[in-house]
């Protein structure tokens, strides 16, 4: 046996064990940190009726103006505790914080407009909240009334805008002449399908000739026809027919502008020589387009 290798158990080495001191003295206190400031604040006075509309600035006295910045959304409102008697709530935007113990602002929304609020209500910085009403911009219509919406939209009104008259039996001339008092007043500038249609009754009535019964829509306020229809009559004698239905083939309307007024005229080339012929109903539609 090699004398080097029965001596190698003596050469292991002994892990070092960590003895725990005694616990030395306390050290002084540190220094306080300094006082964080308030996100939000209260009211000091009350504020009110605020502006009717969302232009006018008007003061806000707070508590403590130093954690707001002048840009920023903010809302006011009923906090925990005593029970305003006006508690909002009043959306506003800074527009200005002349002192720390001040802001000017100004509404936000139309439902800001005239409110009365308490002193010592809550005033928090807020979400988005867009004037109102919301621009297309922002992705609204720019408008608080669907009349209003459609128009800045340019999409037009009613789904359809429309005048009759039945029972009227108005004798036919040789120039042509309102039928009843069909009119439809265009309620926006844009873009319409028009559709019209009279009823024609022939009573005993004489052709020395073929004559050609018209029908028109015509813009009155701009002079523009828009559209016709016609019937061409045969050569009869004290002949009575079916009441006919003439169409004024429907036509896409893009000139319109609005409070336009549309008619139907009639008229017939050359007067009948004996009967009546007249027309009894007929109608005018005016429906709104929106063209992409």
């Amino acid at each position: 046996m090699d004398p080097a290798s029965c001596c190698s158990p003596c050469d292991t080495q002994v892990a070092p064990v960590a003895v725990v001191g005694p616990q030395g003295a306390t050290g002084p206190a540190g220094t306080n940190g300094t006082n964080g400031v308030s996100a939000f604040t209260t009211t000091t006075a009350q504020v009110g009726p605020t502006p009717g509309d969302t232009t006018t600035t008007y003061n806000l006295p707070v508590a403590n103006s130093t954690s707001f910045v002048v840009g920023q959304d903010i809302i006011a409102g009923q906090g925990p505790g005593v029970i305003l008697a006006n508690p909002g709530p009043l959306a506003m935007v800074i527009t200005a914080i002349p002192s720390p113990v001040s802001i000017t602002v100004k509404n936000l929304r139309v439902a800001d407009q005239g409110v009365t609020l308490s002193s010592g209500a809550v005033v928090s910085m807020s979400g988005f909240l867009p004037a109102v009403p919301i621009s297309i911009a922002q992705g609204g219509t720019n408008a608080i009334t669907k009349a209003a919406a459609q128009t800045s939209l340019g999409v037009g009104q009613n789904s359809i805008i429309s005048s009759a008259a039945t029972g009227t039996a108005q004798v036919i001339t040789n120039g042509f002449v309102q039928v009843a008092a069909i009119d439809v007043q265009l309620t926006a500038t844009g873009s319409y399908e028009l559709r019209g249609h009279i009823v024609v009754d022939f009573n005993a009535v004489t052709f020395a000739a073929s004559r050609v019964i018209s029908a028109k829509i015509r813009n009155i306020t701009q002079g523009v026809d828009l559209a016709t229809g016609v019937i061409n009559t045969q050569i009869v004698t004290t002949t009575s027919f079916p009441s006919h239905h003439l169409i004024i083939p429907p036509v896409l309307y893009a000139g319109a502008v609005a409070n336009d007024h549309l008619q139907i005229l009639v008229q017939i080339s050359v007067i009948n020589s004996a009967g009546t012929l007249s027309v009894d109903s007929g109608s005018l539609e005016a429906i709104p387009l929106r063209l992409s």
